[in-house]
């Protein structure tokens, strides 16, 4: 629930909440690794619209340690961005 919450508060802008989630969704959650990576990625977007470019780099390579196979190039253009 908390993945979807943040999901709908990231789309109106409370970026701050929507971190909080995602962060404690990936402290909890038992889901496979990539799923885990996806919200890792969508963590890291998060911080980089608030242009908070340390942690957004922290979530991109934690997705990509993750197994983000789909989504490497993102991954990749995002940690050049920050």
């Amino acid at each position: 629930m908390s993945r979807d919450l943040a999901s709908k508060l990231k789309a109106a802008g409370a970026l701050d909440e929507a971190a909080s989630l995602y962060e404690t969704y990936l402290e909890d959650a038992g889901d496979p690794p990539e799923t885990r990576a996806k919200v890792a990625y969508s963590l890291g977007n998060v911080y980089l619209e608030a242009g908070q470019y340390e942690k957004a780099l922290r979530w991109f390579y934690a997705a990509e340690m993750l197994g983000a196979k789909e989504l490497t190039q993102e991954i990749g253009e995002r940690v050049v961005l920050c």
